[in-house]
């Protein structure tokens, strides 16, 4: 909300809290997103078909259903409080 157009608005949230601090935080959540878009993309192709059934449609159609791959949260967890990994 920071970057909003209404920064002013937003600010009174902050108030007291020095800029240079205000935009070292901005600076993070725009690296957390960065990294999290970069890092844990899913490459999954995104699938399209024209459909036969109805010619009048100009524009392909999405296939929600391709399959993706999801991390193993449990044993993420698990690695998280016990510092190894899951076995199973």
């Amino acid at each position: 909300m920071g970057l909003f157009y209404n920064y002013e608005h937003y600010k009174i949230l902050d108030e007291g809290v020095a800029d240079e601090n205000i935009y070292t935080h901005f600076d993070h959540c725009i690296d957390m997103l960065c990294m999290n878009l970069m890092c844990l993309a899913d490459v999954t192709p995104a699938l399209f078909y024209d459909p036969l059934d109805n010619p009048k449609r100009r524009d392909p159609l999405p296939d929600w259903l391709s399959l993706h791959t999801c991390r193993d949260f449990d044993a993420i967890l698990d690695w998280s409080k016990n510092g190894r990994p899951a076995v199973g």
